[in-house]
């Protein structure tokens, strides 16, 4: 299992206001993750549509003797829940330069029960306002790796399917921590790709990769001094023409039209000028123009 090959090429500081978390949730806080390594597998499944098995490995370098349950949120409708956990060695401590070697270092993990719980986790997706969690409890080691596995179908946006994980869980809890690292490596068919990716609605950087018949999203994002409080939301579709902004398989007309009526808007306020950024600077304007008509007729 290779680690994440991009973390040197791509180094996106997300910055936040007073402390680190992501899943899994401790309850009560604090407790300290300083990494979370996470792998997702896109397919299309039996009924045409895009569907993922997901994993994500969350490192513990301190759960207190007061924390009795780990929440975590879940996409609706999942199916193959696992949760395991291992312990880790008593004098371990996380620094970057273990990263290549991370996967080296899991220790032996044993189920865990897990349950649905009554809360739900809020989203900004229209859709999914809420979603379900669930929680296992104690023991828990002082130092632990959680790892959590699931599938279920995407969501889909008319033609775009929408991609969604709970990383925000920091706005649970006021826990401390002076950094945690997130990656995500999210692995498609090469027919589709991720179109934009946002933090909420914030547009954040990725990176693109292709390997054989497969692409290959990277995500990376650290907090210092603060929590991720914000889910990571992205947009894919299959891979056609940037400036095919009406998905009909073209670039035409009616493509320079849909751009010329969102002239003047931005993506982060009005999510209906997320297509019509061909060029994915945030906002539509002159630039995105030029490229429908470089493309007319593709």
């Amino acid at each position: 299992m290779k680690f994440h090959g991009l973390f040197f090429a791509l180094a996106v500081i997300v910055a936040a206001a007073s402390a680190a978390q992501a899943n899994p949730i401790p309850w009560p806080p604090p407790a300290s993750m300083p990494l979370e390594d996470m792998y997702s597998v896109l397919y299309v499944n039996d009924a045409g549509r895009l569907s993922e098995t997901y994993y994500g490995d969350y490192y513990f370098s301190k759960i207190p003797p007061e924390v009795y349950m780990m929440k975590y949120p879940l996409p609706p409708d999942c199916s193959g829940v696992s949760v395991v956990m291992g312990k880790l060695p008593e004098d371990w401590q996380f620094t970057p330069g273990m990263l290549p070697s991370i996967h080296e270092m899991i220790p032996p993990c044993d189920p865990r029960e897990w349950f649905y719980i009554r809360e739900l986790y809020p989203t900004v997706l229209p859709e999914w306002p809420g979603i379900p969690m669930i929680a296992w409890n104690q023991p828990f080691p002082e130092k632990a790796l959680l790892r959590v596995k699931y599938q279920h179908d995407l969501l889909m946006r008319g033609r775009n399917y929408v991609y969604f994980y709970a990383l925000g869980t920091g706005k649970y809890s006021p826990t401390y921590q002076k950094e945690a690292i997130s990656f995500l490596d999210i692995t498609m068919p090469a027919s589709f790709n991720m179109d934009r990716l946002y933090l909420d609605k914030t547009p954040h950087a990725f990176a693109v990769t292709t390997e054989g018949n497969k692409t290959v999203v990277s995500i990376y994002a650290a907090a210092q001094f603060g929590p991720f409080t914000k889910d990571i939301i992205g947009l894919i579709r299959p891979w056609l023409v940037c400036s095919d902004v009406n998905y009909d398989d073209k670039t035409d007309i009616l493509d320079l039209i849909r751009v010329r009526n969102m002239l003047g808007a931005n993506v982060t306020t009005d999510d209906a000028a997320a297509d019509a950024d061909v060029n994915g600077d945030g906002r539509v304007d002159i630039l995105d123009l030029i490229l429908i008509r470089n493309h007319l007729g593709n």
